[in-house]
């Protein structure tokens, strides 16, 4: 019998449970909402402000990298003018040179003094 009142009971309390849980659970949304609403509107704000902060702080850093390029550019622009400079020199220079080799080159393939060539007529020693 025991058995039979417990499950009436349990029985019982599922059914009021399933009953009350509607008006149990807006009673606590409205006790809990508040607190939940104020959670939000905080997070709300830290996340706008962590979001100002992290564009602040990107925007710095864009235009730190802009303007070290900008430097770069101009002590390149400036080592450019002057590496022309030193090639020109340098390729003048590489001209003269090959003027120069080209001629030696000539020297050394035509004679300085003339020389007499003997008449084809002679004949040269017999050697035996």
């Amino acid at each position: 019998m025991a058995l039979v009142l417990r499950d009436r009971i349990d029985a019982e309390y599922k059914k009021r449970a399933v009953d009350q849980a509607p008006d149990v659970l807006r009673q606590a949304a409205k006790q809990v909402g508040p607190k939940i609403d104020e959670m939000i509107e905080d997070f709300a704000k830290k996340l706008d402000t962590w979001v100002v902060t992290a564009g602040e702080e990107l925007y710095r850093e864009v235009l730190e990298v802009l303007n070290a390029s900008r430097e770069a550019r101009r002590a390149v622009d400036h080592d450019e003018a002057r590496a022309k400079t030193d090639v020109e020199t340098q390729d003048q220079r590489l001209k003269t040179a090959h003027k120069r080799v080209t001629e030696l080159r000539a020297s050394l393939w035509s004679p300085k003094d003339k020389v007499r060539v003997a008449d084809s007529q002679t004949e040269l020693p017999a050697t035996d």
